[in-house]
């Protein structure tokens, strides 16, 4: 408690109380302070409040939460970006008020003026709202946490945030007050319940809920709310045509703008940027003063990542600039630190900054003069062309007639515009158009898009750097009507191995301020139904709308018709591995297209890929003939090929251990068999993710290993649970819904790592038998050097050996008796390793398909090492492992805990004086009414305690139960959970049996 007299500080239960909700969501909590922008990313609530307590102690002016929890922890000196937003949580706002606390003004006067802003928004009530000390932060929270990428798309969140401040900022406009917007970004952090506002000028004052009613949002209900209650566009002014008028040649300047002017209504700052060499890095975390928060980080010239970040700025999609390095060659020096438009930043880089002559370079290149520079000419082609047709200029210009304005809408099309001009030479001169005008020029679609030569345009349409047109007869005149917003063609055709055909769409994209080239294969069913198409590729920039969709299907069809044969035709394949005909796709590389099925898939997929050698990688994986655990790995990596043709499921191999020694190595080295496995390549999976997510990367394999990193970084137990438990079923969880795919298939070994056995999260009794587990330490207490050669030498050579194994395994299953023989020797294995038990029985065809894929590798000369012994196998996998009896292990763990920790347990003995332990209270010792005395313990402090062992509270409590370990009590959900009342609480309590845990002596020791 905070007495009147002491300086204020923090509140940790109120903080631990506020805090609590956000970790039962998926992801890290992050906190941070003005004393520590990067702060703190992480699962554990007791180290989150103990790092926000730490910070309030060093008198930090502020501690904040941010409004999403994130996928991973921030390097040192970065705030983390919008990118890494892992789970959504609800809407916010951040009203500020008080006119003398702010910069800003205008602002409510008072915090009742403040909560008026969202009702005056016409939102529904908020579920919380949190007194900042300074300002009121409304909450709107989902009914349950979004994942980012499964239940709402990246750029639906961003929308919606954005949406929802655009909502306040009228409602703050209707109340006749300010309101800031800045704080849309799915990076904001707000002040942290329990924690001080110590802002310079103000009272210290503590963040506090002054309302909490509870009530929750769906997400459909908070979309439908949005596009209900978002500022509207306001429609154009009604435009009066000009009269028509004869071409006349006008000397001197016309009317138009400048080349400057047109230049700087195009948002192409990242292309003027590239020309010179530099590299987009990311999105700028925070805020921006000039534009809010939507801006980009660029890298000069000769800059690497690591680098300083923030010498360039690219604003608003590339409509403005700022560069602050004052090392940057050529770059006019009176041109730093300004906001520049994109012909100001072109003056800057070529032209010292001089705007006449860098409007003379623009016109040059636009008319075609030799004396352009190169940089003139590598401006955008639109640029170009308004430059030619609407700049005005210093020699005599031709004045095209205009014609009287139509009275017909347009049939078809998001844009109809006037015909476009034709040039008359390379002047820059312009002919009218009153006279038919010639057939425009076909598109380059060999250079933009890689198509074969003679690729050509369907009649009645027009490609160029603007889109695709189609012309329709308006009345007696023919006007060409745009329904594609950039050049939209197919690219290639495919068929996969069970007949089924796709096409692939290729377009130009300029969202990042560069131009690039995006590709997306449909299937044929989809390209032939627009609206399905547009819905499906919107998110991934199909340049057309709704509107347009029976325009857009049938020039596909007009597109792909005319070009019959000249259309590249290709195989398809959906996943890595074993396909349908008998094929194997090893890599992305092969020759076979790869087009996965879901967006998440690509990164994974692109890492199976090559680099250095087959003879580099024998070199590398050479020393492991001593170090058995890694060699079991690598033979899991090769096993995967031969469970298809042997008939098996899918299992996993466990590899865990106390020690720091290998095991990321150990995966590592089984990985590179196929693909990139550094642990930036998305090849390298991690257990912090969601069941979803999992079952996706499950899919992307039918006969090649996957890698799941670190059990320990899992935020929910179940899931390892519920993996280890799906993955033999060879499919994922059905599920209803065209949103989710459903029974996802796969054949693969999962490689697990991690310090506490995967075995030990599981619930299920018979999961030990779908799993082989070893805790050696992979490259033991001195082969240090060992795993760091080893480690080197995959990440520079690898996806060599399993195309080399697959091949030879193709080869002997096509000879006659090939995959009987196969059978056979697999059979005879099995038999070596049935040991003496049912569970090793069950285990031992896992066992003999790895010991098969070794002997076959080495036996080819794939593997630089002998085979193991056949005796160290079943040393391995065939003894009895201890981790099958687990909640019996966990039982001991904490037996042997409350016998050291007497002290901890609460009595009705104590003194009256005794003060509660540093870390609380661990339980309470009580009398039964049969005259036993019982321990019960704090769940919280059992899990914990089982954690730091290796153990999960939830895979064990339920054999506890069936043990008789625990007192139940059928009023209480879960019924294992009961209340004690001691120290003037009531928790409900594990309450332990006397065969459980027997206390007689430990409470008299506590006495």
């Amino acid at each position: 408690m905070n007495s009147n007299t002491e300086p204020l500080t923090a509140d940790p239960d109120i903080l631990r109380a506020w805090l609590a909700p956000r970790f039962e969501a998926p992801g890290l909590v992050s906190l941070c302070s003005k004393n520590n922008w990067t702060g703190i990313q992480t699962d554990d609530l007791d180290r989150a409040v103990t790092w926000a307590m730490a910070e309030d102690r060093a008198g930090a002016e502020g501690i904040y939460c941010r409004v999403t929890t994130v996928t991973n922890r921030f390097s040192a000196g970065s705030r983390g970006s919008a990118r890494d937003s892992h789970a959504l949580l609800g809407m916010w706002s951040d009203i500020d008020f008080g006119n003398d606390l702010h910069k800003a003004k205008d602002l409510p006067a008072t915090a009742d003026e403040a909560r008026d802003i969202p009702r005056f928004a016409k939102l529904p009530e908020p579920t919380r709202v949190e007194h900042s000390g300074a300002g009121l932060y409304a909450w709107w929270e989902f009914d349950q946490p979004l994942v980012i990428g499964e239940d709402i798309s990246y750029d639906a969140a961003t929308q919606l945030a954005a949406d929802w401040q655009n909502i306040l900022l009228l409602g703050a406009k209707k109340l006749g007050v300010g309101y800031g917007t800045g704080v849309k970004d799915l990076a904001r952090v707000l002040g942290a319940v329990g924690t001080i506002n110590r802002k310079p000028g103000r009272e210290p004052a503590m963040r506090r809920v002054i309302e909490d009613n509870g009530t929750t949002y769906s997400l459909d209900a908070m979309l439908e709310l949005a596009a209900a209650l978002k500022p509207k566009p306001k429609p154009a002014p009604a435009r009066t045509a000009p009269e028509p008028r004869a071409a006349t040649t006008a000397a001197g300047r016309s009317d138009g703008p400048g080349p400057i002017e047109i230049l700087g209504n195009h948002p192409c700052c990242g292309e003027i940027l590239s020309f010179v060499g530099c590299t987009y890095h990311q999105q700028e975390p925070g805020s921006c003063s000039y534009c809010g928060g939507d801006c980009q980080q660029w890298l000069r010239p000769g800059w690497a990542t690591g680098a300083s970040t923030t010498g360039i700025s690219v604003h608003k999609g590339g409509a403005a600039v700022t560069v602050r390095t004052d090392n940057f060659p050529g770059f006019d020096q009176g041109s730093l630190s300004k906001v520049l438009s994109p012909g100001m930043l072109f003056a800057a880089l070529h032209h010292g900054g001089d705007l006449g002559a860098a409007a003379i370079d623009i016109r040059r290149a636009a008319n075609g003069n030799p004396k352009a520079s190169a940089a003139a000419n590598a401006l955008p082609a639109e640029v170009l062309d308004d430059v030619r047709t609407t700049s005005r200029t210093n020699k005599a210009q031709y004045l095209r007639s205009v014609p009287a304005p139509r009275t017909e809408a347009p049939i078809d099309g998001a844009n109809a515009l006037q015909p476009d001009v034709t040039p008359n030479d390379d002047s820059g001169e312009e002919k009218g158009t009153e006279t038919t005008p010639e057939k425009p020029p076909n598109f380059p679609y060999h250079t933009v898009f890689g198509l074969p030569e003679g690729i050509k345009t369907p009649t009645g349409y027009k490609t160029d750097s603007r889109g695709v047109w189609v012309k329709r007869g308006i009345g007696d005149s023919e006007v060409e009507v745009r329904f594609a917003f950039s050049p939209l063609v197919v690219t290639a055709t495919f068929e996969d191995p069970e007949g089924n055909q796709y096409i692939e769409l290729s377009w130009l994209d300029r969202s990042l301020t560069f131009t690039r080239k995006i590709s997306r294969i449909v299937s044929r069913e989809t390209a032939k139904r627009g609206r399905k198409l547009i819905e499906q590729l919107g998110a991934a920039g199909l340049p057309a709308v709704e509107g347009d969709a029976r325009v857009v299907e049938k020039w596909l069809a007009e597109f792909e018709a005319s070009n019959i044969g000249k259309i590249p035709a290709e195989k398809l394949a959906r996943w890595l591995g074993w396909q349908d005909d008998g094929s194997f796709v090893c890599s992305p590389e092969d020759g076979t297209k790869v087009d996965v099925v879901y967006e998440e898939m690509r990164g994974p997929a692109k890492a199976h890929g090559r680099k250095g050698t087959l003879e580099g990688w024998k070199e590398a994986v050479k020393p492991l003939a001593n170090y058995p655990v890694p060699r079991v790995a690598i033979a899991a990596g090769l096993a995967a090929v031969l469970l298809k043709p042997l008939g098996l499921n899918s299992f996993t191999l466990d590899i865990s251990s106390r020690s720091t020694k290998g095991k990321t190595t150990c995966l590592q080295c089984a990985l590179s068999i196929w693909a990139d496995p550094s642990e930036h390549a998305s090849a390298m999976s991690n257990w912090r993710t969601t069941l979803y997510a999992i079952e996706k990367r499950l899919n992307l394999v039918r006969g090649i290993v996957t890698v799941f990193d670190e059990t320990m970084a899992v935020t929910d137990d179940s899931l390892i649970d519920e993996v280890l438990y799906q993955l033999p079923m060879n499919h994922g969880k059905a599920r209803s819904g065209g949103a989710f795919g459903n029974m996802l298939p796969w054949e693969t070994i999962l490689l697990s790592s991690g310090e506490r056995p995967a075995l030990s999260f599981t619930t299920s009794q018979g999961a030990a038998a779908r799993i082989l587990g070893t805790t050696i330490s992979p490259f033991g207490e001195n082969g240090g050097e060992a795993a760091f050669n080893a480690r080197e030498g995959v990440l520079a050579n690898h996806g060599h050996a399993g195309p080399e194994f697959v091949s030879y395994i193709i080869e002997r299953l096509a000879a006659p008796g090939g995959r009987d023989a196969l059978r056979a020797r697999h059979k005879e294995l099995t038999e070596s390793f049935k040991g003496d038990s049912n569970m090793t029985g069950r285990r031992a065809p896992m066992v003999a398909v790895l010991v098969l894929a070794e002997l076959t590798a080495c036996r080819i000369g794939l593997l630089p090492y002998e085979p193991m012994p056949i005796e160290k196998w079943q040393k391995l996998f065939t003894a009895h492992n201890p981790t099958d009896n687990r909640p019996e292990m966990a039982m001991d763990v904490l037996r042997e805990h409350v016998a050291g920790h007497s002290w901890e347990l609460w009595s009705a003995n104590r003194h009256p004086e005794d003060k509660p332990p540093f870390q609380g209270w661990l339980g309470v010792l009580s009398e039964a009414k049969d005259g036993t005395t019982r321990v019960a313990l704090l769940p919280s402090r059992v899990k914990k305690i089982l954690a730091d062992a290796g153990y999960s509270l939830d895979a064990v409590v339920d054999s506890w139960v069936d043990a008789g370990y625990l007192d139940t009590l059928e009023s209480q959900r879960p019924k294992y959970l009961v209340p004690r009342r001691f120290d003037g609480m009531r928790p409900k309590c594990l309450s332990f049996t006397t065969t459980g845990i027997n206390v007689r002596d430990t409470a008299d020791e506590a006495a």
